[in-house]
């Protein structure tokens, strides 16, 4: 029973270190980011379909996110329609991933 007990306390302390000394600011995550066998790997977009970002909830408003996508979508002439809202999607400190779909105006 003890050790069960020291186990969850030292696995919950290294939770909240962790995530406590993580970067919390909300970032466009793009899963292929790093797949060098991308036809485009390393090159700038040219046109985007969809943007993704990670956030934590209680370091960002909703208002912020808005503001995040559109400028992102702007950036190729388009304007963000909301698409879903995932948790437990990006790093362990910033869990939450919003999608929005970049539509023409």
């Amino acid at each position: 029973m003890k050790i069960n007990s020291l186990f969850i306390f030292i696995f919950l302390g290294l939770s909240f270190i962790i995530t406590g000394c993580g970067n919390r600011e909300a970032y466009i995550y793009d899963p292929e980011e790093f797949n060098r066998e991308k036809a485009d790997f390393g090159l700038e977009l040219t046109d985007r379909a969809e943007v993704s970002i990670c956030y934590h909830k209680g370091s960002i408003t909703p208002k912020m996110l808005i503001q995040m996508a559109k400028d992102e979508c702007r950036k190729f002439g388009k304007k963000p329609k909301f698409k879903k809202n995932q948790v437990l999607m990006c790093s362990i400190s910033t869990p939450a991933s919003i999608s929005f779909d970049c539509i023409d105006p």
